[in-house]
């Protein structure tokens, strides 16, 4: 038998855990399609699978000689949410780790910052398509 206090707070509770406004809070601005400015790819932004944060996935590419296709692979993992229009987390390619910064720099914009090391870094601008 369940405590008395239990029978009478679980409904509300229940209530508002599960209202459209507390489910909004818990979707993450940074989730949805962006391509990068130049057009050159498209990223989905969305909760990872296997493990914490947001990771994107490369769902569209155009090719580039001499590197490798990263069509439908995971290029960056474990984004937490670090401000208000911010998140930290790590950015792959070519079996490679990198640290990243993502940052919503206005309406339907994101600014994706990788670093090699402190000082050698490279921002990548998207648009959000969804």
């Amino acid at each position: 038998m369940r405590p008395t206090f239990l029978r009478y707070a679980a409904a509300p509770l229940a209530l508002i855990l599960l209202t459209p406004n507390a489910l909004a809070q818990t979707r993450s601005p940074l989730m949805g399609e962006w391509q990068q400015d130049d057009r050159s790819t498209t990223i989905r932004i969305a909760p990872c699978s296997n493990r914490n944060g947001l990771c994107a996935v490369m769902i569209a590419e155009r090719p580039v000689a001499g590197q490798k296709n990263q069509l439908n692979q995971v290029v960056a993992t474990d984004f937490q949410q670090t401000g208000k229009a911010a998140w930290k987390g790590k950015y792959v390619v070519d079996d490679t780790t990198m640290k990243a910064s993502a940052k919503l720099t206005g309406n339907d914009r994101l600014m994706i910052k990788i670093c090699a090391l402190p000082f050698l870094c490279d921002s990548v601008r998207f648009i959000r398509q969804r």
